[in-house]
Order: structure tokens, then C-alpha cells, then sequence
């Protein structure tokens, strides 16, 4: 089912003109009918909606009720990921979306070898609301204004850093944002580790062999979010020291 972003109030009953690309998309693309059920994305909700009117430049459509996604992440995920060239950038927003990291960061790291321009910020969020199409996430990945890493180090205290010969993850139990560094191609360099762990941060490391940067960021993504899982399926399903007493 087709899902679409929206902005402003949604409401049961009230009607929503889609234009633009998304019109193109539905009318063009889709060829979708007058009756056909679609999904609106709305803040935190996800909504269905019946089209009521298709033309070349405007479906409209009618709110109907709030629809439970399928999945939420147990935790806040804010990956923080080094800049890599061209393409290789738009896998790691499309694969950290689909994976449900709710933030981006792209970070300058001393091995970047690109400096990104506002237009391929732009490029980006478009990748990542193009994702959230695709998967039916809620929210969109918030993609955060390009930063060096030495000026994020102060929020990566309890953070993880992925980073190749590191133990496994241990994730520390509690609430709260998970944060995640990915370095780029060639890794991040040993100052940088280090300044790191001196900051609070903890590595860990993935698989055993050298990954590119869209592969370590989606491997990281997913092996953060399986630990937050499981200690949440742990905690749920424990049985409280008092009962049965």
C-alpha cells in the first residue's frame, strides 16, 4: 500500500489534496482509483486514507483512521556516520532508514575524503523520505547538518563506535538514545578512536572481515537494534523476584 508524508493536522474525516511528485506518483505511476485505500504519514501516526479524486496534478483523498505500524523501535537510534563519495552516501541513509535509525548525522572524520555540498544534503533527505515510502515507517530518518566529528564528541559519551578488531557489543541496559559512530573507507584513525573512548564512548566490532561504509553502517544499525530487541524481550518477559510468593 502506497504511503506518503503529509504536513499539518490529521484528522478522521478530513480531507487531504496530495500534489506534486506524490499526485505524479499516484495518478501517473500507480493509476490509482477513485476508492483505493493509501497510507499518510503524519508526525508520529500513520494514517489511512480513501482517494475520493484523481487527476493529473491532485488526488484527494479522505482521512479514515489511525494504522498501527508494524514495527517501533524499543530505543532511540542517532547514527552517526562518516561522509563516503557519491552513491555509496545514499545506501547508508536508505539502509539506516529501513533499519530504523530515527537520526543521521554525517560526520567529517579524518580519512572523508568529500565535503558535502547543501544540494547533496537535500539528495539525501530525499533518499531518506523515498525509504520511508518503501518500508512504511511513521517518521522519516531526520537527516542532521554535516558535522566534524571532534565537534560531536561531547554527545557520544555512552556511545558505540564501530570499529574492526573491537569485542563484540556489550550494550549497557537502561533507556535513552543509542548512539552509533561509523567511520568511512579506510576506517576512523587511531587519534580518533581514541578521542572516542576518552569522550565515554565503547567500540565494538562486527564481522570479521574488512566492510565497506554502506555495509558497516547497515551491519551496525542492525546489530544495535537486535541487542535493544532482545533486552527488551528479556526485561518483558522476566518474571518479577515477588511473584509467586
Amino acid at each position: 500500500m502506497p504511503l506518503f508524508s503529509v504536513q499539518g493536522a490529521v484528522a478522521p474525516g478530513r480531507r487531504v489534496a496530495l500534489t506534486g511528485d506524490d499526485a505524479h506518483h499516484l495518478a501517473g505511476v500507480l493509476r490509482v482509483r477513485v476508492g483505493e485505500v493509501v497510507r499518510l504519514a503524519a508526525g508520529d501516526l500513520l494514517w489511512s486514507a480513501r482517494v475520493e479524486s484523481v487527476a493529473r496534478r491532485e488526488v484527494v483523498v479522505r482521512v479514515e483512521g489511525v494504522v498501527e505500524p508494524g514495527w517501533r523501535p524499543v530505543r532511540r537510534l542517532h547514527l552517526y556516520a562518516a561522509v563516503v563519495k557519491g552513491r555509496a552516501m545514499e545506501r547508508v541513509v536508505a539502509h539506516a532508514s529501513e533499519l530504523g535509525a530515527c537520526d543521521l548525522t554525517p560526520i567529517l572524520t579524518d580519512h572523508t575524503v568529500v565535503r558535502p555540498t547543501p544540494g547533496r544534503v537535500g539528495r539525501w533527505r530525499a533518499v531518506a523520505a523515498a525509504a520511508q515510502r518503501q518500508c512504511g515507517r511513521p517518521e522519516p530518518l531526520a537527516i542532521h547538518p554535516v558535522a566534524p566529528l571532534t565537534a560531536c564528541l561531547a554527545d557520544l559519551a555512552g556511545g558505540l563506535v564501530a570499529h574492526p578488531g573491537a569485542p563484540p557489543l556489550a550494550l549497557a541496559g537502561g533507556g535513552g538514545v543509542v548512539r552509533v559512530v561509523v567511520g568511512p573507507e579506510g576506517g576512523l584513525s587511531d587519534p580518533e578512536v581514541a578521542a572516542l573512548t576518552d569522550s565515554g564512548a565503547t567500540p565494538f566490532g562486527l564481522a570479521g572481515w574488512t566492510l565497506r561504509a554502506p555495509t558497516a553502517a547497515a551491519a551496525a544499525v542492525a546489530v544495535v537494534q537486535a541487542a535493544v530487541e532482545g533486552q527488551a524481550g528479556a526485561t518483558e518477559g522476566a518474571t518479577p523476584a515477588t511473584e509467586g510468593r
